[in-house]
């Protein structure tokens, strides 16, 4: 089977980390079932999952044409799909919050829809309506065409990324003024792409990003978890340099480096935590990001930066202090002047 996710990851709306239980009353989504808790090697907590029905189309490539082709040759059919898909929500470190949706396609065999009891039955699985070719199914996933009645993953992880950005629990304060990202990502079965390459991730746009992985893992939520893995620690690569373009590269305004460069030291930096919660036969998929295009060689490259200019405008605080000092000037009058 195919399986097919999307993940959208963003800085929660409060002013601090949120508490072990605070992130359990945040993700409790269904009456009578808990949030899910890890705290080793890193604090972390999952919702329930929710199932919720889909009746629609999924778009088809061309025909005879490459897998891997993304090129827009207009409208080339679609198959109907129908089935559940699961959606849940997850909270790393107190601070980050994802919104995930996944299901598997599974290639049908009947020509007629089924009662719904039979889908039901299959949680986190969708089937196609008579044969497909798995090949056209790919490309069109791959193509991200979406039309009004094709599914609509994008609505699936929003949905229940603002439900928990909603919750009264917040107080609307982040300490940082962050972008969401949001990462497709579709796992191919090796039988159906044997010479491709095992681990693609294309930015689309700034925000945007397409993984594929070629496996033949059957764990959906396995696969969910490699997925959700990769899309935190791009929102962390993400967010870093976004900061350090804000952040004014100089010591004539080190007050202003400070305010703007502390709160990604105090809630960003500990976030850090590869593979800590993914399946070891799909530890490739980091490897492989990891070696090209370099995740952890980039983020120890910024992080080095923040820190330099942290220190840095620190050390021109304290001197301007010392300097106010030894002219004679009120130390408690002008500390003040100097907070950040």
């Amino acid at each position: 089977m195919i399986t097919i996710g999307e993940i959208h990851s963003g800085l929660l709306h409060h002013s601090h980390g949120v508490t072990t239980d605070q992130a359990s009353q945040l993700l409790t989504l269904v009456a009578g079932e808990r949030a899910r808790q890890w705290k080793r090697p890193i604090q972390h907590a999952c919702s329930p999952t929710l199932l919720t029905g889909v009746d629609c189309l999924v778009p088809l490539a061309p025909k005879n044409e490459d897998l891997h082709a993304r090129r827009a040759n207009g409208h080339n059919g679609s198959v109907r799909v129908i089935g559940t898909m699961n959606s849940r929500a997850t909270i790393t470190g107190g601070h980050l919050l994802q919104g995930s949706t996944y299901g598997s396609i599974k290639i049908g065999t009947k020509a007629r829809r089924m009662p719904w009891s039979y889908y039901l039955s299959q949680p986190g699985k969708v089937e196609s309506i008579s044969q497909s070719d798995p090949q056209r199914l790919i490309g069109g996933l791959l193509r991200a065409q979406q039309g009004p009645k094709h599914l609509d993953t994008t609505a699936l992880a929003t949905h229940i990324f603002h439900e928990v950005q909603a919750h009264s629990l917040l107080d609307r304060e982040s300490p940082l003024r962050t972008a969401r990202t949001k990462l497709r990502w579709i796992a191919i079965p090796k039988r159906y792409a044997p010479e491709a390459a095992p681990v693609s991730l294309t930015l689309d746009s700034p925000t945007d990003r397409l993984l594929y992985f070629v496996t033949d893992e059957p764990d959906s939520l396995a696969l969910a978890h490699a997925a959700e893995d990769v899309a935190v620690h791009d929102w962390l690569l993400t967010t870093l340099l976004a900061e350090l373009e804000r952040a004014p590269f100089t010591n004539r305004n080190p007050e202003e480096t400070l305010r703007m460069l502390q709160p990604v030291v105090d809630h960003l930096m500990h976030l850090w935590m590869p593979k800590a919660r993914v399946n070891e036969s799909l530890w490739f998929v980091w490897e492989a990001l990891d070696k090209v295009p370099g995740f952890t060689r980039q983020w120890e490259t910024l992080t080095r930066q923040i820190e330099g200019r942290v220190n840095s405008s620190a050390t021109a605080l304290t001197r301007e202090l010392l300097s106010m000092q030894s002219r004679g000037y009120s130390t408690s009058a002008d500390v003040g002047r100097l907070r950040y």
